[in-house]
């Protein structure tokens, strides 16, 4: 069973403690929200609310953030049912520490069951473990600790490096490059081809064959279902702690910088240029050969028409800078309104 005492998580993240109050130490089973915590729980309260609602439920050891100090030095934390609680930096960050250390198990140690191995002259490390029904191809190589689940699909010439996961289902496409410590989620399609079609005389698509390659850098994680195209000619490239949500697809030839947060439903055309630290929210979609420079942000179901090189954030349809996407969005509420006044002073100027 999962477990972690006070005494062992608070050394674990010793930097980041502000201040220990509460008991000296007690031992948590599992982490909940507050409103659900029970006497054997770690709790994350990031605001007043759930600490009053977790100190009320009696959790077991309550982690919040340094802002919340007087508020909880000014509660009455003594008593039997008191957590042992401890104020932290950076919230956020020590709850992704925290699960990680304590709660999170990789999905290692798995059934190992022969793989469908296409040919013998594979390059793979003796600790990789593979799942059932996993194919993998001709000279392929997996370095150390990497997991191959259930049903993946690992084409000729793949290259994965050392510490990956490879969830249900994964498809790479041959000659693909993978980096260390690659997650792939179920269903991730790597190096299917690009849409890429000429229209002949008669009417008639002839499809342009696919000859690029993909290269997914060191760090990245990619969301369940989403898919990167292989290049036309040279590489379709995600730059190294990139981290991609379920659902997104990545045209042929587009290049990806480093630590880039991708939501769901994102779309973009083939060959475009993404900056570092680039952050897109929800269902955004962006044209075909478009340049978005480093630290541009881009809010939900935003429309990129054209290049964006200013860090900062845009959002609407074209995607504009929010400021005045905001303005152009409150104005179209009164734009009826404005129909109306603007016909009375055609007909007062023309009657």
């Amino acid at each position: 069973m999962k477990q972690v005492s006070t005494r062992a998580l608070m050394s674990f993240i010793e930097g980041e403690v502000v201040q220990r109050l509460g008991a000296e130490d007690r031992v948590a089973f599992h982490v909940l929200p507050a409103e659900t915590c029970t006497e054997a729980s770690l709790v994350f309260a990031p605001n007043q609310q759930d600490i009053d609602r977790a100190l009320e439920r009696g959790c077991a050891i309550l982690i919040a953030d340094q802002r919340a100090l007087a508020h909880i030095e000014s509660m009455d934390v003594s008593g039997a049912r008191s957590p042992s609680i401890g104020i932290v930096n950076d919230l956020a960050l020590c709850r992704a520490w925290i699960l990680k250390e304590f709660f999170y198990s990789a999905p290692k140690e798995r059934v190992i069951f022969p793989p469908f191995l296409s040919h013998e002259t594979q390059n793979i490390h003796s600790s990789v473990q593979i799942s059932p029904h996993a194919t993998i191809g001709e000279d392929v190589s997996i370095g150390e600790n990497t997991w191959v689940g259930p049903g993946c699909v690992v084409e000729n010439g793949v290259s994965i490096g050392t510490d990956g996961i490879l969830h249900a289902q994964v498809f790479i496409g041959h000659d693909t490059s993978i980096g260390n410590r690659v997650e792939l989620h179920a269903g991730v399609k790597l190096g299917a081809d690009g849409y890429a079609y000429v229209t002949q005389k008669n009417g008639q698509h002839l499809k342009i064959p696919q000859v690029g390659i993909v290269v997914i850098e060191d760090d990245v994680e990619i969301g369940a279902n989403s898919c990167i195209d292989r290049a036309a000619l040279e590489t379709t490239r995600v730059g190294q702690g990139t981290k991609i949500d379920n659902l997104v697809h990545i045209a042929h030839n587009c290049q990806i910088g480093k630590n880039c947060l991708i939501t769901a439903g994102f779309m973009t055309g083939g060959s475009s240029h993404f900056g570092d630290g680039v952050i897109a929210g929800g269902h955004v979609t962006v044209k075909d050969h478009t340049h978005i420079g480093s630290g541009v942000i881009l809010g939900g179901f935003s429309c990129v028409t054209g290049d964006l090189t200013e860090p900062g954030l845009y959002s609407g349809y074209p995607a504009r800078p929010i400021a005045e996407a905001f303005k152009i969005l409150a104005t179209q509420a009164y734009l009826p309104e404005m129909r109306k006044m603007l016909k009375k002073l055609m007909r007062q100027v023309n009657p």
